[in-house]
C-alpha cells in the first residue's frame, strides 16, 4: 500500500490521538513533543510560506472566535451537537471525533465570565508544507472590557495543524491553565 505524506501524516496524528486519549483537559492531546519535534523559535515568515502561513493564521484566528460559541459546562449531549457547528470546518475528523466521545477534553468557553474572546497567533512553524506547529494567546474578557477595552486575562494555547484536501485543520490542542 502506498501512501502520500499527507495520508502518512494523518495515519500518524490519528494514532497520536488514540494514544493521548487518557491525557486530561489541559494536557496536549496528541504525541510528546519529543515525537512530533520541538517548536523552532524563529518567525513565522522565515520557516513558512507565505500562502500555508495566512491560511493557518486564518484557521487558528476563527477557531479562537468559535471558542466562545461551546459551552463546556453544559450537558455532554448539548455540547456533542453544537460541536460540529462551532469547530465543523477547523478539525481534523480525528480531533472532532475524539472531541464528540470526549466532551470533557473539548475546548471551549468555561463559565459565563470571563469568556474567549479571540486567539492571538504569535508564532507559526511549519515543518513541512503539510504540518505546522502555532503558539499564541486565548484572550479573555468580561462585560467591562467590552465597555472600556482590554483583555482579563492571558492563557498560552499551542495547536498542531495539517494541511489536508479540504485545507488547513486542527490536530491536537493544548491550552494552558489560568494563571493566578
Amino acid at each position: 500500500l502506498r501512501m502520500t505524506t499527507s495520508e502518512r501524516l494523518i495515519v500518524c496524528v490519528a494514532a497520536a490521538l488514540v494514544l493521548g486519549g487518557c491525557s486530561s483537559h489541559n494536557e496536549p492531546q496528541h504525541a510528546s513533543s519529543a515525537a512530533t519535534g520541538s517548536p523552532s523559535t524563529s518567525t513565522a515568515s522565515s520557516t513558512t510560506p507565505a500562502g500555508a502561513s495566512k491560511a493557518v493564521h486564518s484557521v487558528v484566528e476563527r477557531f479562537g472566535k468559535q471558542m466562545q460559541k461551546i459551552s463546556i459546562l453544559a450537558p455532554p449531549d448539548a455540547v456533542r451537537e453544537e460541536l460540529p457547528k462551532a469547530y465543523g470546518g477547523l478539525l481534523s475528523p480525528e480531533l472532532l471525533k475524539h472531541w464528540k466521545a470526549h466532551p470533557d477534553r473539548i475546548i471551549g468557553r468555561e463559565g459565563s465570565s470571563p469568556w474567549p474572546d479571540r486567539l492571538e497567533v504569535k508564532q507559526v512553524d511549519c515543518a513541512t508544507d503539510s504540518a505546522c506547529h502555532v503558539t499564541g494567546d486565548v484572550d479573555y474578557i468580561t462585560s467591562n472590557e467590552v465597555a472600556h477595552g482590554g483583555v482579563f486575562m492571558r492563557r498560552a494555547i499551542t495547536l498542531e495543524l495539517a494541511g489536508t484536501a479540504h485545507g488547513w485543520r486542527i490536530t491536537a490542542v493544548h491550552l494552558e491553565p489560568a494563571r493566578d
